[in-house]
């Protein structure tokens, strides 16, 4: 086989390296490691330089986190309020689809006002982050509840777990309340928590519902 370096109109800078055996089988590309080229060797020893800038294909398209003004045909991802992108991994870009959904309990005083202490617990398979909480309730009236969170493993949780703050899930003399400020709590949920609902206070209620908005 000829000297590649004596072949190519450019001569190749640096060492080079061959990506398949040269033996007239198949089409073996050169690789000038320093530049970044890579050319096609023929059966006859022919070097031909590949366009499209460093060996890319002509029209490539670069998918960024961030803008970089050394690069063409840059597509810039975003996260939005439903997509979010993980570029972590090198030659990976990966679409993370974020859903909303509901947890909810109910707590029915079958038919006389809901008593304190009384408690719902729920597992939650999958990790979430809390974005607003709603009550609605029978009636006008007035309740307060505390939720606490601890992992599988510590079941169950305490009121030394609790999420909520000075911000509990609240209803006062109405028969409805919502929070999407959720001041102070600690909205993160990871796969396999239990959360556990208190009632502090109830009065007049006999049936409320709870539900957490979260994403995931």
């Amino acid at each position: 086989m000829a000297d590649v370096r004596s072949t190519v109109t450019t001569p190749i800078a640096s060492d080079f390296a061959i990506g398949a055996a040269v033996d007239n089988v198949g089409t073996p590309i050169v690789v000038d490691r320093v530049a970044g080229t890579a050319y096609i060797l023929d059966s006859t020893d022919t070097v031909t330089a590949l366009t499209g800038g460093g060996g890319a294909p002509v029209g490539a398209e670069y998918i960024v986190g961030a803008l970089d003004g050394s690069l063409t045909n840059e597509r810039l991802v975003t996260d939005t309020a439903t997509l979010t992108w993980d570029l972590t991994t090198p030659g990976q870009a990966k679409a993370n689809v974020v859903s909303t959904r509901a947890i909810g309990v109910t707590f029915d005083g079958g038919g006389s006002a809901i008593t304190a202490l009384s408690k719902a617990d729920v597992r939650v398979p999958y990790a979430a982050t809390i974005t607003a909480v709603t009550m609605l309730a029978d009636q006008v009236g007035s309740i307060v509840v505390d939720i606490w969170k601890d992992t599988y493993a510590a079941f169950p949780p305490t009121v030394g777990d609790s999420i909520t703050a000075a911000a509990k899930p609240t209803i006062t003399a109405d028969d409805q309340s919502v929070d999407t400020t959720l001041v102070g709590w600690a909205t993160a949920i990871t796969a396999n928590d239990c959360l556990r609902f208190n009632v502090d206070s109830c009065a007049t209620i006999t049936r409320c519902t709870l539900i957490l908005t979260v994403t995931s």
